[in-house]
């Protein structure tokens, strides 16, 4: 950039930026209709779903190279492995960002999935606790003592 001039390396900039920016976008927009493609068809929100994304995606990649020779990698050319390789290392990339950016840590249902059955039992919440003590009268039970001594260690006692 430094050779074409303060002009044209500004160019060269923009153009590379401009480029960068609609790859970044495309990839986007690919891997989040596709995971929410699969999960409105799979019924689940799990880790399956950014993988086999990812893995059509890094093939995607990966194919240009794989069916026509380009000067620049040679040997990617008709080479399998690369093109596995490709789909893998996406696949493994795309299942990890939502372990990274948060949201990927809990197993939950999709969106149009059936809801999940609410428990039969209800947990009672600690500022509920007071009125948990109540008896069957209705009458306030008094609430148990607490001791505030820190207990006492007897040394000749051992652990056990």
């Amino acid at each position: 950039a430094l050779q074409l001039g303060l002009v044209g390396g500004g160019i060269f900039v923009l153009r590379s930026a401009a480029r960068s920016a609609i790859s970044l976008g495309g990839f986007l927009s690919f891997y989040n209709g596709g995971t929410c493609s699969l999960e409105r068809a799979r019924g689940k929100k799990d880790a399956f779903n950014p993988f086999a994304v990812g893995g059509l995606i890094g093939i995607a990649g990966g194919l240009p190279g794989y069916l026509t020779p380009m000067p620049h990698a040679p040997y990617l050319y008709r080479n399998t492995r690369a093109l596995a390789g490709a789909g893998l290392s996406s696949a493994l990339l795309c299942s990890a960002l939502p372990f990274l950016f948060g949201g990927g840590t809990s197993r939950e249902e999709a969106p149009g999935a059936p809801p999940v059955a609410a428990p039969e039992e209800r947990v009672t919440p600690p500022a509920a606790l007071p009125h948990a003590l109540e008896s069957a009268a209705g009458e306030l039970a008094p609430a148990p003592a607490f001791d505030e001594s820190p207990p006492s260690v007897d040394p000749a006692a051992g652990w056990g």
